[in-house]
């Protein structure tokens, strides 16, 4: 059974999982808007930096669990993933493709973050093309209604 820990952002919280990550052999790979990610051989874990990575990181792992392997609304082939109980996303690590050689339901997905596992095109980054989940993701994670955007 899924227990989600923090049930909402926590500014405070979410610096210190950088730096445990950082002593415990996680690699820094980069920065987006709303996540940061860490990389240990072939897992990646994406950090929340604001509410909004934190609402990205719920949805996604929930899109996971809901389609898996199948191809969801606008035919995204999520990568699997899950959420951990601190709010932060677990993930394999998912060798980008470029963009002129995905298919057009990958094109669509913000800046075509996608890329190959295990012989098998996934998206890695779908926070923002998965937002029509928001609402039945939040439910999931058991989150009372006061998310930004439901």
């Amino acid at each position: 059974m899924f227990n989600l820990i923090c049930k909402a952002f926590d500014y405070n919280i979410h610096p210190v999982i950088g730096k445990y990550l950082e002593q415990n052999g996680w690699t820094y790979i980069g920065v987006g808007s709303f996540r940061q990610a860490y990389r240990r051989k072939e897992t990646v874990i994406k950090v929340p930096r604001n509410e909004e990575g934190f609402e990205d990181n719920i949805t996604e792992a929930y899109a996971y669990r809901k389609y898996r392997n199948n191809p969801g609304k606008h035919g995204i082939i999520y990568a699997p993933c899950r959420l951990l109980p601190s709010g932060c996303l677990m993930m394999p690590f998912v060798k980008r493709q470029p963009y002129d050689k995905l298919p057009e339901w990958a094109q669509g997905i913000d800046g075509g973050q996608a890329g190959l596992y295990k012989d098998r095109l996934v998206a890695y980054d779908t926070g923002y093309d998965s937002k029509h989940e928001n609402k039945e993701a939040f439910q999931w994670a058991k989150l009372i209604e006061t998310i930004s955007q439901i």
